[in-house]
């Protein structure tokens, strides 16, 4: 699992649907696992764009916590390395509840949890 690390002031640009929607039963499988970690408060699949890494849209699982990353991004890991097989991989972008991009996120009606 690795965060996506942006710079201040990098657009993100949701880009309607993502062009390879995940499967519903891994975004079932998402809503299960997370509800088992109290410190995400809420999670979404949005898809999204960043000029410069990405060639087309995609979604990535954003988590909002209400403890550090630090640790809750381990626990998160192991949950994901446990319920999906060896070959899944999914950008985490861990946020707080205070982070004024989740208005935007929260518009992409991707919410998980």
């Amino acid at each position: 699992m690795k965060p996506i690390n942006l710079t201040k002031g990098q657009e993100i640009l949701n880009r309607g649907r993502p062009a390879k929607p995940l499967p519903a039963s891994v975004e079932n499988k998402f809503k299960t696992v997370l509800h088992e970690l109290p410190a995400v408060v809420e999670s979404h699949l949005p898809p999204v764009f960043v000029p410069g890494i990405d060639v087309q849209a995609r979604q990535v699982l954003v988590v909002v916590l209400r403890e550090l990353p630090e640790k809750v991004l381990p626990q998160l890991q192991a949950t994901i390395s446990d319920s999906f097989p060896p070959d899944f991989y999914i950008d985490v972008w861990p946020l707080a509840e205070s982070d004024t991009i989740l208005k935007d996120i929260r518009a992409a009606t991707m919410r998980i949890k």
